[in-house]
């Protein structure tokens, strides 16, 4: 068994009804050392009410992953910009983990593959926007990842389930 280490820190408001939402930064460091880190909005609840039951609409459980780059792009990429189709292109390669790193000349060459479907060729300035809004990183030279952040390009509801890079 793994014991995980927790640090949050919570920032909310009070809402009229009574209720808090919250947003909550938490840092989550395991035996080993590794540290995972990520940000959650939660919404408060009634008392005795039950939390909706299976995956959030936009969950990492209720991407498919297992299709092919083409079928992919098309089910989840319709009517996105390009520094989301981006993100969703660095997640569908590296299966939306968040430990994953792929490198930028292959995102750019199966982009490149697709350019009628993606909006045309690959720009650079795609990846720029998507790191600024807070979907994927570069941390290496040529290198992108996924972040906590990258399930809103999916729309109201996206949650990550898969903060632990796993």
């Amino acid at each position: 068994m793994t014991s995980i280490r927790v640090k949050a820190t919570i920032y909310g408001e009070q809402l009229a009804s009574g209720f808090r939402n919250m947003r909550v930064n938490l840092v989550l460091t395991d035996d080993n050392g590794h540290v995972f880190r990520g940000e959650v909005n939660l919404t408060g609840m009634e008392p005795g009410e039950l939390p909706p039951s299976g995956p959030a609409i936009g969950s990492v459980s209720s991407v498919d992953f297992n299709l092919p780059n083409r079928p992919f792009m098309k089910k989840y990429g319709t009517g996105m910009s390009g520094a989301k189709r981006f993100s969703l292109l660095v997640a569908k390669m590296t299966g939306g983990r968040l430990s994953a790193t792929v490198p930028r000349a292959e995102v750019e060459r199966v982009w490149n593959k697709m350019k009628p479907l993606m909006g045309g060729s690959f720009n650079s300035a795609y990846s720029n926007r998507a790191k600024d809004s807070g979907w994927v990183d570069s941390p290496k030279a040529g290198q992108y990842a996924l972040l906590v952040g990258w399930m809103e390009i999916l729309g109201d509801g996206a949650e990550s389930k898969n903060t632990n890079g796993k």
